[in-house]
């Protein structure tokens, strides 16, 4: 899980249906994040609320990760829990108080640094 600076989002259509005797929902989602668009399936209400609420300029804890589906890779997110978000904010905390441990968000490697961002 890391912060990222959202450039865009969208929220897209809404899908229903039934499982195994169970009702869902889905709603498709997508974040622009250096100039690279990664899309997901979102189920969860207070996600969706979360991309639908997201300005450029923002930022937010995202998982970012590629998926494989009939031989072709897709850009996907994924939004943390929010018992992974507390636990970061309490690792970056104790981080900071004791002042041990590996840096929770760690600045970017020199040779990265030299390079453009791609937005």
């Amino acid at each position: 899980m890391k912060k990222y600076i959202i450039e865009q989002a969208n929220v897209g259509e809404v899908k229903e249906g039934e499982k195994n005797g169970r009702k869902w929902k889905g709603t498709k989602c997508g974040v622009k994040i250096g100039g690279k668009w990664y899309n997901n399936w979102l189920f969860s209400d207070w996600q969706v609320d979360i991309i639908a609420k997201a300005n450029g300029g923002d930022e937010l804890y995202l998982e970012l990760f590629k998926e494989e589906y009939n031989g072709k890779e897709y850009d996907k997110f994924k939004i943390p829990s929010k018992v992974d978000i507390l636990e970061k904010r309490v690792e970056i905390l104790e981080f900071l108080i004791n002042g041990k441990g590996e840096d929770p968000e760690p600045d970017p490697p020199e040779e990265a640094e030299e390079i453009d961002p791609p937005f």
